[in-house]
């Protein structure tokens, strides 16, 4: 059991460290907001995920380019496409 923890928990800590560098938490005076800001960020963590398994199933992905982007590139490219 505490092998299964160990090996599992890597994913774990791996969407924390994403969700906590860039989250969208506000101070808010409503109790159901801070449940929505985290829906967010786990929605957006969950998108950049998917984004990156798709870049890597392509033909073209190439393991020593960067070509799919960081999480950062990820997040302005949403904030622009959300705001045009």
């Amino acid at each position: 059991m505490v092998y299964d923890y160990n090996y599992f928990m890597n994913g774990v800590d791996i969407a924390n460290q994403l969700q906590a560098e860039f989250t969208t938490k506000q101070q808010t005076s409503r109790i159901w907001m801070p449940l929505f800001y985290y829906l967010l960020d786990t929605a957006i963590y969950n998108a950049y995920i998917l984004s990156e398994h798709y870049c890597k199933s392509r033909p073209s992905y190439d393991p020593n380019k960067r070509i799919c982007g960081t999480h950062r590139g990820f997040r302005k490219a949403l904030v622009n496409s959300l705001l045009t």
